[in-house]
C-alpha cells in the first residue's frame, strides 16, 4: 500500500493562532471586513488585509516578540513603496490601536 505525500500546512503557534483570532473579532466588531490574504505564487505578504470606510490596511500578526523573516520584510516593505499601509503586530493592544 502507497500513500501520497501531501505537503503540511503550517501550522499557527497557538498563541498566534489567538491573537488572529482576537484581532479578528475586533476588527469586525468595529466595522471593518477582516479577511485572510494569500497570494499564491508571491512568498511574503502580510497575513490579513482589512477594509473600512475606503480605508485598505495590510497586517502581518507574529506570536509576541517574533519579527517577520527577511523576505516578508522586503516585500512589506514594496507594498509600501507603493502607498499601501502595512502593519506588524505582536499584540492586541497595538492592533486595537491601529484599527479604531
Amino acid at each position: 500500500m502507497t500513500t501520497q505525500w501531501k505537503p503540511r500546512k503550517k501550522k499557527l503557534d497557538p498563541l498566534e493562532a489567538e491573537l488572529e483570532q482576537s484581532v479578528r473579532k475586533y476588527a469586525e466588531k468595529r466595522g471593518w471586513l477582516w479577511l485572510k490574504f494569500v497570494s499564491p505564487g508571491y512568498d511574503g505578504p502580510p497575513d490579513r488585509i482589512g477594509m473600512r470606510r475606503g480605508r485598505v490596511i495590510f497586517m502581518e500578526l507574529k506570536k509576541f516578540g517574533e519579527k517577520p523573516e527577511p523576505h516578508q520584510l522586503l516585500v512589506h516593505q514594496e507594498m509600501r513603496d507603493h502607498g499601501v499601509e502595512v502593519f506588524v503586530v505582536d499584540n492586541l493592544e497595538d492592533a486595537m490601536e491601529i484599527l479604531r
